[in-house]
This record gives structure tokens, sequence and C-alpha cells, in this order.
């Protein structure tokens, strides 16, 4: 299982409490976009709708 947290600005809280049940090892990048690529990027809502989709479609094929 792969698991990605996306933020959009440093917030050790949010980060502490989104990993605090993983004993796995984790991997951390930062990224700097240019504001076209930025523009570029689906809004926070299509994200969203695009992970619940995939979870419904993986729901049903179990």
């Amino acid at each position: 299982m792969v698991g990605i947290l996306l933020v959009a600005g440093t917030d050790d809280t949010v980060v502490r409490y989104a990993l605090a049940s993983t004993s796995q090892p984790v991997a951390v990048s930062r990224y700097e976009l240019t504001e076209d690529a930025q523009k570029a990027l689906p809004d926070e809502e299509a994200i969203t709708r695009a992970f619940a989709d995939e979870l419904s479609r993986e729901g049903r094929t179990r």
C-alpha cells in the first residue's frame, strides 16, 4: 500500500497526526512549483472526487 500526504504548507501538527499510526519508513519531499505549473494542477474538489471514485471502484472489485 502507498499513501500520499499532500499539504500546501508546513504544519508539523498535521503531519505528525497523519503519520502517527505508521510504523513504516517515510520519504519526504518538498516541491516548489511555478505559477503556471500550479494552475495546471486539478483543484481540491477534482482530486477528492478522483480518490473517492477510485476507492469506490476498488471496493466493488474486492
